[in-house]
């Protein structure tokens, strides 16, 4: 191979593909741990079961804002900042949001695991 070759530029047909290198792993990892909090807390995937979901976490979500907004760096029960928390409220939030817009098999296309919330009113 000649040095010209070597160096040549490879086009790569990766147009249009999700670029993971633009997403913020540090915030990311501290959202993924209040996830872990909530499901050792409550159970796991147990976001998906809550009567009027989207608008409480949404609400959650602003809750966890203001306290950032208000000077509050650490969460007194799992030691993880507001945001983190409120980053996983959003998550949720959209996961519902994406659920209310798409049919069960376009989203689980896309790897969305689709679990029907059970109505809290039948386990009354």
């Amino acid at each position: 191979m000649s040095a010209a070759t070597a160096t040549a530029k490879v086009d790569k047909a990766d147009g249009g593909k999700a670029e993971w290198y633009l997403m913020p792993w540090g915030p990311l990892r501290l959202v993924l741990r209040a996830f872990m909090f909530g499901a050792r807390k409550y159970e796991p995937f147990g976001w998906q079961k809550i009567a009027d979901a989207k608008r409480r976490y949404l609400d959650a979500a602003m809750r966890h804002i203001v306290e950032t907004y208000e000077g509050v760096t650490e969460d007194p029960e799992s030691k993880l900042h507001p945001l983190a928390h409120a980053g996983c409220c959003v998550l949720i939030a959209l996961w519902y949001a994406m659920r209310e817009a798409a049919e069960p098999k376009q989203l689980e296309a896309h790897g969305i695991k689709t679990v029907r919330p059970v109505s809290l009113a039948s386990k009354l």
